[in-house]
């Protein structure tokens, strides 16, 4: 019988590999696990190109996962919020918000609960019982993975 973590992962990583078809230029998800958090990275065409993507941390429903986007300038994840507004959601969701950020197709951006366009970075922040308006990257903005 696998592990727990190694079922988790096979499971995570069959599903997102499924939701990963919409970016050709990916030809494997992989999904690596450390305190509760799984961090996906994508194989590019060239097999010796890996293009760390994100952080999600499993809640306990599968269809609730916390987000952090990794970011290169930092060279860590950093807790984000979804193109939802929110800093949660399905794995499908950070997969399509890192991957577009990065590799420049973007998801459909719906409008935050004041009708700000921001996407997946700090752009809302909870301030106690009430989202507010934290330091987000305005959508027009295009975000790269270094030069390999």
């Amino acid at each position: 019988m696998a592990s727990p973590n190694a079922a988790k992962t096979a499971a995570l990583q069959q599903r997102l590999a499924a939701h990963a078809a919409r970016w050709p230029q990916i030809t494997e998800i992989k999904v690596r696990w450390r305190a509760g958090y799984a961090a996906i990275d994508a194989v590019l065409d060239d097999e010796d190109d890996v293009l760390r993507l994100c952080r999600v941390k499993d809640t306990g429903h599968p269809e609730l996962w916390g987000f952090a986007l990794f970011t290169y300038s930092n060279e860590r994840h950093e807790d984000n919020i979804l193109p939802t507004g929110l800093p949660f959601g399905t794995p499908e969701d950070a997969l399509d918000c890192a991957a577009g950020l990065y590799l420049g197709d973007p998801p459909a951006r719906p409008r935050t609960p004041e009708g700000s366009t921001r996407c997946c970075t700090r752009a809302w922040v909870n301030a106690g019982s009430r989202w507010s308006p934290g330091a987000g990257v305005p959508c027009s903005t295009s975000l790269s993975a270094p030069a390999r």
